[in-house]
């Protein structure tokens, strides 16, 4: 099987930060936690949960680390809902939503979409795969059941942006290797614009795929595609589940170094923007 970020691997970063259970967070995560987080990733990128009318979680641009969407502001909020939510398990998500600001530089009608669809994950019982119809697991806990299984629902939307914002926002690395499998890449339209963006260091891994005639091979290709740029997904995006799990089992406040780690040599499109 082709290792492809839309796949497997999207969801696999949380058993792997986790496995080694040497340390008391990594073994507060059961098998049936993770298994939770991971179709809650499956339902953010499913095209047949739907938020309102047409428009399904697929569409909900912030939480793909879509356009000029703040992916640093859309994880910390993602991930204070989810704290809060889990320090007050009692208390409603309609509650939580007004103890926590909105992510900054947002529109409202964005904002309001995106807590219709945090509201939709947060109460979904079953969903549809283009396969069949999956139950969503349920954590047993031995009290306020449902609030705490809303605060593990609203982490894995978190863990699914900070995923994505390796997947789609890693600038391009102007190196000889990818410049020759750009020219020798006959479903690129444009090349000469597209080395251009290369060599000039403005080129996303979205933006590459978006360049191929056929999109979603372009995704498969580059985007989606674990080995390309493979510190995106073995350093960035490992990194950026480790520290939203870790943090989570402790409470702690959001960690900017959830989107820095010393051996990711890959850029970030507006990285240092978005976190100021």
């Amino acid at each position: 099987m082709e290792a492809n970020w839309s796949a497997t691997n999207h969801a696999n970063l949380m058993t792997e930060v986790t496995a080694e259970k040497s340390k008391d967070w990594q073994t507060a995560y059961s098998a049936n936690k993770i298994q939770l987080l991971k179709q809650v990733s499956q339902m953010v990128d499913s095209a047949f949960v739907t938020v309102e009318g047409d428009t399904t979680m697929k569409k909900v641009p912030c939480f793909h680390a879509g356009g000029n969407t703040n992916y640093v502001a859309v994880t910390k909020y993602l991930y204070d809902l989810a704290i809060a939510q889990k320090k007050e398990p009692s208390k409603s998500i309609a509650t939580i939503f007004n103890k926590i600001k909105s992510p900054v530089g947002m529109e409202p009608d964005d904002v309001a979409l995106m807590k219709k669809a945090i509201s939709i994950i947060c109460n979904k019982k079953t969903y549809q795969t283009a396969k069949d119809t999956k139950t969503v697991v349920t954590v047993s806990y031995s009290s306020n059941q449902a609030g705490k299984n809303r605060a593990l629902r609203i982490l894995g939307i978190a863990l699914h942006v900070a995923g994505d914002a390796y997947a789609h926002k890693a600038i391009v690395k102007n190196s000889e290797k990818i410049r020759t499998k750009v020219k020798n890449d006959s479903l690129i339209t444009d090349k000469a614009t597209v080395l251009a963006k290369i060599k000039a260091e403005t080129m996303t891994t979205a933006a590459l795929a978006k360049s191929c005639s056929d999109v979603n091979e372009g995704s498969r290709n580059y985007a989606d595609k674990i080995d390309f740029l493979a510190d995106r997904y073995t350093v960035g995006a490992k990194n950026a589940t480790e520290q939203l799990l870790k943090g989570y089992y402790s409470k702690s406040a959001f960690k900017f170094k959830t989107f820095y780690h010393d051996d990711n040599d890959i850029k970030q499109y507006r990285l240092r923007t978005y976190v100021i």
